[in-house]
């Protein structure tokens, strides 16, 4: 259950992490 919820939660983390990758990129282009 724990194991899930970290897992779910680094996948999340991830997703925010390319957002702002995306986002930062369109800045600097």
């Amino acid at each position: 259950m724990v194991l899930k919820l970290i897992k779910t939660n680094i996948a999340y983390e991830m997703k925010i992490l390319s957002r702002l990758q995306i986002s930062l990129s369109y800045y600097f282009i």
